[in-house]
């Protein structure tokens, strides 16, 4: 084992406010690849290994900085917290994927190298569209001209589904 490559697990890793469960969850995805790893390895692991796991690590905390970015990507600038963050730099990945969603709806090949060497993203395509959508990172003509696009049969569905979605919450 190479005793010159470091690790860390945990909160030492990273830390993230307002999400700490995200910070749990990473966490926890920590310590199952590390397990699978000196599991796998028979707790003989190399460097390569050690440099995998962190990258990895490295990647997967990219993922949740780009998703917990998008939540402060709006117009809103009626106070000083709103325009400072309206003023800072989008990190180069997520002003990446921004162009995408003013086109499209996010889709899982957008997101999927968040998590590498076997780990799993803490958030899914879906938790990306769901704070997209209503910031207007997705602005409602690139998702209309996607619904659009999908053939007759998909659309009729799509268009049954949101009515008794319309009919539920009026009822509520």
């Amino acid at each position: 084992m190479e005793k010159s490559s470091a690790s860390t697990i945990g909160l030492a890793s990273g830390f993230v406010e307002p999400l700490e469960a995200t910070s749990i969850g990473q966490m926890l995805e920590q310590l199952r690849n590390f397990e699978r790893i000196v599991t796998a390895s028979n707790g003989v692991v190399s460097g390569f290994l050690i440099e995998g796991f962190n990258e990895a690590n490295a990647r997967c905390w990219s993922g949740i900085r780009d998703f917990l970015r998008m939540h402060y990507d709006c117009p809103r600038r009626d106070t000083a917290f709103w325009r400072d963050v309206g003023a800072l730099p989008l990190p180069a990945s997520y002003a990446e994927l921004k162009q995408c969603f003013q086109q499209r709806t996010p889709r899982l090949v957008d997101v999927q190298d968040y998590a590498i060497h076997g780990w799993q993203s803490i958030f899914h395509v879906i938790n990306w569209l769901f704070v997209a959508a209503p910031l207007g990172v997705v602005p409602p003509e690139a998702a209309t001209a996607e619904l659009a696009s999908l053939p007759a049969v998909s659309r009729r569905r799509v268009a049954t589904r949101m009515a008794e979605l319309r009919r539920s919450s009026d009822l509520a």
